[in-house]
């Protein structure tokens, strides 16, 4: 329980700076806005002036989307993907299953909780998002995902991390150029992590960086 506590205590913190930090931008682009409309109402022709405030301004803007997405991973980094749950009355039920092989003990209170609108003659289950109490346990459950092809019933669920539209398409991208290399005469040579696919396949689990 204190290892909880300080656990949501640290995201706490780190989201309160986030917000300080978000703040301070919003008011330094309020500010810069301002400015420009000022300069330009009174005909001032340095456009030099600004255009260097208005390069200010864009680099303000990137750093309110890092924020935004750092404040995106920091909320999702406890989280958990199903895929390949049905929707029905059974979810629940299926999604404490797949929770109990791969995080026993867990004592969580699971929701049927769905990610993304659902579309008229789609009859693909939507992911389902389990959050649970830590960045720790996500990453015990994802090495245990290996567990569930043991399991004839759980064996077409797969499980992933809850990533950013940013974080997707970086995926993504990765995986389109390995899979390219892979297709070349010479076998292009990787560094560091692994590159998975989109998402991990059963019998196996992500490549997990739990930096946010």
């Amino acid at each position: 329980m204190r290892y909880m506590q300080t656990q949501f205590g640290n995201i706490n913190t780190q989201l309160t700076d986030i917000r300080t930090s978000q703040n301070a931008v919003e008011e330094r682009l309020a500010m810069l806005d301002n400015r420009v409309k000022d300069l330009t109402s009174a005909n001032y022709q340095n456009e030099n002036d600004i255009r260097e405030i208005q390069d200010d301004m864009n680099k303000l803007r990137d750093a309110q989307f890092d924020l935004a997405e750092r404040t995106e991973r920091l909320v999702k980094s406890s989280n958990l993907i199903l895929f390949g749950i049905p929707e029905d009355q059974h979810a629940v039920r299926l999604a404490k299953e797949v929770l109990n092989a791969i995080l026993p003990q867990h004592e969580l209170h699971i929701r049927d909780h769905r990610v993304g609108q659902q579309s008229a003659g789609n009859t693909k289950p939507r992911p389902m998002r389990i959050h649970l109490n830590n960045q720790n346990d996500v990453f015990k459950a994802l090495l245990n995902c290996r567990r569930l092809k043991d399991v004839p019933r759980l064996s077409k669920i797969s499980v992933s991390r809850d990533l950013t539209k940013s974080q997707q398409d970086e995926r993504r991208l990765n995986y389109e150029q390995d899979k390219n290399s892979q297709q070349r005469p010479q076998k292009r040579v990787h560094s560091g992590d692994t590159i998975d696919e989109p998402r991990a396949k059963i019998g196996r689990f992500e490549n997990v960086n739990m930096e946010i």
